[in-house]
């Protein structure tokens, strides 16, 4: 899957409650140290305190870099 597929799916779990922003922050903690160039949006993500940061930054990826 592939990061933006990935971030759709974490927003659209997020806004239904069914994931936490600990969780999200892992997540883009995880894709950081798997990339050599991560997203800005990736790097904004593993530094988010509440969910509508998360909301903010993963509405951004997907605007930026989605299809």
């Amino acid at each position: 899957m592939s990061v933006v597929e990935k971030a759709k799916e974490i927003k659209k779990n997020l806004e239904a409650g069914e994931v936490t922003v600990a969780e999200i922050v892992a997540w883009a903690d995880e894709e950081i140290v798997q990339s050599d160039q991560p997203l800005d949006e990736i790097i904004e993500l593993s530094m988010v305190e509440n969910a509508n940061d998360a909301i903010t930054w993963l509405s951004n990826l997907l605007n930026n870099h989605g299809s």
